[in-house]
């Protein structure tokens, strides 16, 4: 009876290490995957700020050609009026 129950503490002691390597290689390979989005992250993050930086750019350049367009339509306007006079 004490052999049995030994061999079945055995069998559980075995298994139990098994599942313990199981997860511990499990842990390493979901280690490894978070540090691979870690790093794909990263990647993007950089990206969308260069992104947002263009953006920007070109939003001034934009501004400034409004301006220039708004400047130019206020100059011939007063052109206009002018050669009326």
């Amino acid at each position: 009876m004490q052999l049995e129950n030994f061999e079945l503490l055995e069998g559980r002691i075995t298994k139990l290490l098994e599942t313990l390597q199981n997860l511990r290689s499990e842990n390493e390979e979901i280690k490894n995957q978070c540090q691979d989005l870690r790093v794909r992250l990263e990647e993007k993050e950089r990206h969308i700020q260069q992104l947002t930086e263009e953006n920007e750019k070109l939003r001034a350049g934009t501004e400034i050609s409004n301006k220039e367009r708004e400047i130019k339509e206020r100059v011939e306007s007063l052109l206009s009026k002018l050669e009326e006079i």
